[in-house]
């Protein structure tokens, strides 16, 4: 039994439990505000900060070494060739340093509050900077239908920025038909569903 701390809105959280999810993993899931935990879990990581994996009597705490760690004992999150591994990861790069920023701002400023309350100023730099990130996306996707050749981290890493983007009303960029395409696919997919954070499920009902 593996035990993960996480938090429902992180993206980081939420792509372990996609990972978690798709091989089929037993795991008890503890959410890091629960009072049972909060006295538990922050001893664990000198950062402060969930996903916490603890495995047996290994404890892992970073979102990146966690991913890695079930690719090296699962596989097939990753591609088989070098060249293929190193694209991914450039993508899962990618995902946090140039998605991720935009959607964090976007997110810091319309959660828990009022419209009237949200400065414009901030969505518009936010839908900026996320516009411009788009033709890159379509770069590094190009003629393929996943981002790592086959579905996996890679793809993990950037749905998660989509589905907060979305869910937080990321004003709309115009996607290429390629990336429409990889985002119905993605939003398709059940582990991706089954995990993705609260406010993104309601998001994707009111899609349907």
């Amino acid at each position: 039994m593996l035990t993960l701390y996480d938090k429902d809105q992180c993206p980081f959280c939420w792509r372990v439990r996609i990972v978690l999810h798709q091989l089929r993993l037993a795991v008890d899931r503890r959410a890091h505000d629960d009072s049972r935990w909060q006295a538990v879990w922050p001893p664990l990581t000198e950062y402060g900060t969930v996903p916490v994996l603890v495995a047996a009597t290994q404890v892992l705490t970073d979102s990146r070494v966690i991913l890695e760690y079930l690719n090296d004992e699962h596989g097939g999150l990753l591609p088989s060739s070098a060249e293929s591994r190193a694209h991914a990861r450039e993508v899962w790069c990618y995902a946090d340093a140039g998605l991720g920023p935009a959607v964090r701002d976007l997110v810091f400023e319309r959660r828990d509050r009022e419209p009237e309350h949200v400065d414009p100023a901030v969505i518009d730099d936010a839908a900026a900077r996320w516009a411009s990130a788009m033709p890159v996306l379509n770069d590094l996707l190009g003629d393929r239908d996943w981002f790592g050749g086959t579905c996996g981290i890679a793809d993990y890493a950037v749905v998660t920025r989509f589905g907060l983007a979305m869910a937080y009303e990321m004003p709309e960029p115009g996607l290429s038909a390629e990336l429409a395409s990889w985002t119905e696919r993605m939003f398709a997919r059940d582990e991706v569903v089954a995990t993705a954070p609260r406010i993104v499920r309601q998001w994707l009902e009111r899609q349907r």
